[in-house]
C-alpha cells in the first residue's frame, strides 16, 4: 500500500495540492493500487506524519508520497521550511529504508506553482516504479 502526506497550505489560489493529489491517485486507480491519503497542515508536518504511520504499520506501507507545496515569501521563512521538510523526508526514508517520493514543489511564484500542479501523476509513476523497485 502507498501513503499519500499531502499538506492543507496552499497560497497559490489555485490548489496546486489538491492537483497534484489529484494526479497521483489518478496513477495508482489506473494501476489498482492501494493507498492511504493524510493531509496535515503544512510540509513540516509531512516528515513526522510518514515516519508515524510507517512505524505503527511498519509492514503496511512499501513508499510513501509527500505533497506539499512552499512559496517564497518576503522573508527567511521559505528556506527554513523548504530545508527542514526536504531533509526530514530524506532522513526518514534512510532510517526506514522506504521509498518516499519528494513532491514537495518549493517555488519562487505562484506561476512557477501553477506551472508545476500537473507533476502528480509523474510522482504517482515514480511511487509504483520505486514499489517494484523494492520489490525485486
Amino acid at each position: 500500500m502507498i501513503l499519500i502526506v499531502a499538506s492543507r497550505f496552499d497560497k497559490s489560489g489555485a490548489e496546486v495540492v489538491d492537483a497534484l493529489l489529484s494526479g497521483v491517485v489518478s496513477v495508482l486507480e489506473s494501476r489498482s493500487e492501494q493507498y492511504k491519503i493524510i493531509r496535515v497542515a503544512g510540509a513540516n508536518e509531512i516528515p513526522v506524519t510518514i515516519r508515524h504511520f510507517i512505524t505503527k504499520y511498519p509492514s503496511v506501507y512499501s513508499v510513501a508520497v509527500a505533497l506539499g507545496l512552499i512559496l517564497k515569501g518576503d522573508t527567511d521563512h521559505y528556506e527554513m521550511v523548504r530545508d527542514s521538510s526536504t531533509m526530514g523526508i530524506t532522513h526518514v526514508s534512510l532510517e526506514f529504508g522506504i521509498p518516499i517520493v519528494q513532491g514537495i514543489l518549493a517555488c519562487y511564484t505562484k506561476e512557477q506553482a501553477i506551472d508545476r500542479k500537473y507533476l502528480g501523476e509523474e510522482f504517482g509513476n515514480t511511487a509504483l516504479e520505486m514499489q517494484d523497485i523494492i520489490r525485486l
